[in-house]
């Protein structure tokens, strides 16, 4: 379960990365070095976080931890999807891709833990094996699906605009095509989170058969 959470989470958060640096090349106008700077909040809320995780994890159920994660980062997708394409200030998408950071790198670090801790000590490299493989897979799915989503809203004439960069020239209309296909992929990132968060809360509880194992082995 912990493994199915780790495949959903990273799907959803992915995509937001993504597509925010492409919309602040095309809506803003902004060069890659400017609109990759305005993505920093969700790397600045992992750094932040992820050291307290790790201490918050000996006092707290890590299926706690790393539920609440899931819920920040829901959170800042329920921002990004008020604020987009509105006449708000830039301080509020930067709150919202922060409420990701943070809720990811809450999320990874109990997460991570859980699954390493739950197999002997000889099958941790298969483990993290298989974690880092869903990781990716919800990476690459996370590309391919969001851009197919907003694609398949937009017109045959603006199906490369989203490449286009700061060069972009698009009137009201196609603008607001593209924004309501963005809508829709945020909303699909919310509904894989609540997979997530489901895979996550009901995960079973831990036995400690790994340490025994090992101990015993040792």
């Amino acid at each position: 379960m912990a493994n199915i959470a780790t495949f959903f989470h990273s799907f959803a958060r992915t995509a937001v990365a993504l597509l925010f640096a492409l919309y602040f090349q095309f809506a803003f106008h902004q060069n890659a070095l400017e609109a990759g700077l305005r993505i920093l909040p969700i790397t600045i809320g992992m750094l932040i976080i992820s050291p307290i995780a790790g201490m918050l994890t000996k006092r707290i159920a890590l299926r706690v931890l790393s539920s609440l994660g899931i819920l920040l980062s829901i959170a800042g997708l329920l921002l990004l999807l008020f604020v987009l394409g509105g006449n708000f200030p830039y301080g509020a998408t930067a709150c919202g891709m922060l409420l990701i950071g943070i809720g990811t790198g809450l999320f990874l670090t109990p997460n991570t833990m859980e699954i390493m801790s739950s197999v002997p000590e000889n099958s941790r490299g298969v483990a993290n094996g298989l974690r880092s493989m869903l990781y990716n897979l919800g990476q690459v799915l996370s590309t391919a699906l969001s851009l197919t989503i907003v694609s398949a809203a937009l017109p045959d004439h603006m199906k490369n605009v989203l490449y286009s960069g700061k060069n972009a020239v698009i009137s009201d209309v196609d603008f607001a095509f593209i924004i309501h296909g963005y809508r829709w992929v945020i909303i699909a990132l919310i509904m894989t989170s609540l997979l997530a968060l489901t895979a996550s809360w009901f995960r079973p509880h831990p036995k400690n058969r790994a340490y025994e194992g090992s101990s015993v082995t040792s």
